[in-house]
This record gives structure tokens, sequence and C-alpha cells, in this order.
């Protein structure tokens, strides 16, 4: 894989300067958080106003399920390992409300995979089995 970018970093102002070699035509939103204080710190809503003046930070409305996997791939994982493998396969969780059968957004299973590309291909099941292995106390 070829760079896909370069980050400058301009001496006399004090801020950084990315820039694409490729234009992909991919945007995304972000959102950047004080966790001490909850305060926002910074919200885009897209790569290029003047080629799309929809918000994505704000005015569009994502499946909450595909929100949380950063959390889980990135952060809390227990100590797991990219490497680490893990079972793309029907399972189901039983909780007070009765049982729980989720499933992935392609309907199907790809078996045992690394975390790496579970969280790539945002499985669903992988990261609902990473985090049930954590424990209720987490």
């Amino acid at each position: 894989m070829g760079r896909v970018g370069r980050m400058g970093r301009p001496a006399r102002m004090g801020w950084f300067h990315a820039q694409l070699e490729q234009d992909s035509g991919v945007q995304a939103s972000m959102m950047a958080v004080d966790n001490a204080s909850g305060e926002v710190l910074a919200l885009v809503g897209g790569r290029d106003f003047a080629l799309s003046q929809f918000n994505r930070a704000t005015q569009s409305e994502r499946e909450v399920g595909s929100s949380f996997k950063p959390y889980v791939y990135g952060g809390g994982g227990g100590g797991a390992k990219p490497t680490d493998t893990i079972v793309d396969a029907p399972v189901t969780f039983y909780t007070s409300g009765g049982p729980y059968t989720p499933h992935n957004y392609e309907g199907d299973y790809k078996g045992t995979m690394t975390l790496l590309n579970a969280f790539a291909e945002s499985r669903n099941i992988p990261a609902l089995k990473l985090r049930t292995s954590w424990g209720s106390r987490r």
C-alpha cells in the first residue's frame, strides 16, 4: 500500500496541515470531546462544504450499533490484540428480557477472523462476543 497523505507543521503557526495525495471522494464526520469535562472541542461534518452541504456530524442518522465498535476493538478489549482471533458465527445471548440473537448487517458469517479484520469489516457478532468476554464488571 502506498502513502495516502502527508502532514506538515509550519513552525511559525503551531498547527498541522494534512493533504491527501489521492482523492477518494469519501466523506466522514468527527467529534473530539474533552474526556474530563465533556466539552466538545471540535465537530467536523464533512471534508469540503463546497462539495456537499450535508453535515454528517449533526444531520446523519447512523446506526448506533456501529458507533460503539471503536471503543470495543480499540480501547477496552480486555488486553486483546489486533492479531487475536474470534469466531464470527451465530450466537444467542440470554438476558433478563429474554434471548437475544444478533446478526451481521450482511446476514452472513465469516468464521474465524482476526480482531483487526472484524473491525475493518464492521462485523457485529465478533464485537458483541469480544465485549461479552470482558465480563459484567467492566
